[in-house]
């Protein structure tokens, strides 16, 4: 009687474990992940149609451990700061572009590269061979590109899964490969408080599929991991520059692990976390208070006004990302090539002849040290420019001709190597300006190209600038320049905004006063610039 019991027991027993194991196989096999509603807040990257693509360098590529292609592209710099900059989801180096060349203005060279399964990197899209192949990817790369020589610092930087791929590198045993990091909107867990439901509506996970996996794996049984498991919100087909769809191995190698909590509290290299405050994949106001709960020692900046893409597409995006980076590595503390030249520079302008040339002389020191030293180049130009005024007023037109054209190739040239730097943007426009004016009754059509670049250069700094930072003189100067620079073009309705602004936010300075006359009457002379400065 109890042997037949026993054997009863055992087929029932069998039944249910053959009915599970079905039921895990029909859920593993059928549960394939599906496209969400294309989503534009994770898909749409602000400021793509305007790049200029001849900018982004050709596709570079060095091999794995497993002879697998790793792609990147390099935007070179300082050859002691280096910097790895990692994608988001879906995403490869394209993606990562302007945030790449606003690392590389403030000195970085920066090795922008795709994770395997993205980008060209590894044999296929969307996939890895094994959870962890993506940590033994990086640390291939850094050997393979050289930098793990002495002498060199570097710095890891990823957005958004990219920003979690950062952490899980921070937390791990690959800690060691980068001296500081920057996580930039990251995902952290789809537990944490940072998270929305569904990311915000970018991510389709096929959820029964994902949790049989996670069991199988958490009984140390890697099966069926190179399944898809997640489809994003975009409509995007798999290409060298996008990967809609993640198996379970590449979604789980590039995230913090199930004990995320405490892979946070043991980072102990200098981090920053940077992401914007109106994020829409993510519960940016968690962030703060989270870091601060696990781990204290890591630094969260919060910028105002900016959403998930824009960090990396928008110039406050990409200049947040590069004043973190400078402030970890101590370049932040570096005196800024302006404040050494402008006050001779100026007072060269207003005739003092000595002064000028000492403004002159540590520029050509600068740029024999550097011949791509972008503030050195602007600051030239701006000097070449002022001696192209003087040629022409004794009649020189040849010497004042060539002097033109070298300036304008000078600043030109700055502006291409340091395209989100305020201190390259900003003095070329507050040159061309005055110099557009000196040169509009002779040729108005250069002239009012040269405002027009001017413009583009105030407009560039206005975005990029922390308003509430600047001081008094630092926005009259701003709003002064593209008021006036827009009615130099004789569009009085485009300068009524930022006269305005000046008269209402600067109220009871000189600003204010001059801004209230020239809404009075366009056609008062009053100035706008240079009111009780140099």
């Amino acid at each position: 009687m109890l042997v037949r019991l026993l054997r009863a027991l055992s087929l029932g027993l069998g039944v249910v474990v053959l009915l599970v194991v079905l039921g895990v196989a029909g859920v593993i096999g059928f549960n394939a992940p599906v496209a969400p509603p294309r989503l534009a807040a994770g898909d749409t990257l602000p400021g793509l149609s305007s790049w200029n693509t001849a900018e982004i360098p050709p596709v570079s590529r060095i091999s794995a451990r497993d002879g697998a292609p790793l792609t990147y592209r390099l935007y070179p710099g300082r050859k002691d700061r280096a910097v790895i900059l990692v994608h988001g989801s879906s995403g490869a180096s394209y993606s990562m572009h302007k945030v790449a060349q606003a690392l590389q203005s403030a000195g970085a060279t920066v090795y922008s590269i795709s994770l395997r399964g993205h980008g060209g990197s590894g044999t296929r899209n969307g996939d890895t061979s094994y959870q962890a192949q993506l940590d033994d990817d990086l640390f291939d790369f850094v050997k393979a590109a050289g930098l793990s020589t002495s002498g060199v610092h570097r710095t890891l930087i990823g957005f958004s899964s990219g920003g979690g791929f950062v952490l899980r590198t921070a937390s791990g045993p690959n800690a060691a490969l980068f001296d500081d990091y920057v996580a930039v909107s990251p995902y952290i867990a789809y537990d944490s408080p940072t998270s929305r439901k569904e990311g915000g509506g970018w991510v389709g996970l096929a959820l029964p599929r994902f949790l049989a996996l996670s069991i199988l794996d958490g009984l140390g049984l890697p099966w069926f991991q190179g399944l898809p498991v997640v489809h994003f919100a975009t409509a995007a087909e798999a290409d060298e520059n996008r990967t809609p769809v993640y198996s379970y191995r590449l979604l789980t190698g590039m995230h913090l692990d199930r004990n995320w909590r405490a892979e946070i509290a043991r980072i102990d290299r200098p981090t920053a976390v940077v992401l914007g405050a109106e994020d829409e994949l993510f519960n940016a106001p968690q962030f703060k208070p989270l870091f601060a709960s696990l781990n204290p020692r890591i630094s969260v900046t919060v910028a105002p006004g900016l959403g998930h893409l824009a960090m990396i597409g928008d110039p406050r995006g990409t200049a947040a990302i590069a004043q973190a980076w400078q402030k970890l590595v101590g370049e932040d503390k570096v005196e800024r090539f302006d404040f050494k030249v402008r006050e001779d520079m100026f007072a060269g302008f207003d005739g003092d002849a000595d002064a000028f040339k000492r403004a002159m002389t540590l520029i050509d020191t600068a740029l024999a040290a550097n011949p791509d030293h972008a503030q050195a180049l602007v600051w030239r130009g701006a000097g070449r420019l002022f001696l192209a005024g003087q040629a022409f007023q004794r009649k020189d037109e040849r010497q004042g001709q060539e002097l033109q054209r070298q300036s304008l190739a000078d600043m030109d040239r700055a502006v291409a190597l340091a395209p989100n730097v305020i201190a390259v943007r900003i003095p070329r426009a507050t040159a061309l300006l005055p110099y557009a004016r000196f040169e509009r009754p002779f040729n108005r059509a250069e002239a009012d190209q040269l405002t027009a670049t001017a413009i583009s250069d105030f407009e560039f700094t206005l975005q990029a600038s922390a308003w509430d930072r600047l001081s008094e003189h630092g926005r009259g100067e701003l709003l002064g320049g593209l008021a006036d620079a827009w009615l130099g073009l004789g569009d009085s309705a485009k300068a009524a905004p930022y006269l305005e602004r000046m008269a209402k936010q600067l109220a009871g300075t000189p600003y204010a006063k001059a801004a209230a006359a020239r809404l009075a009457d366009p056609a008062s002379k009053a100035p706008l610039t240079c009111l009780g400065c140099h």
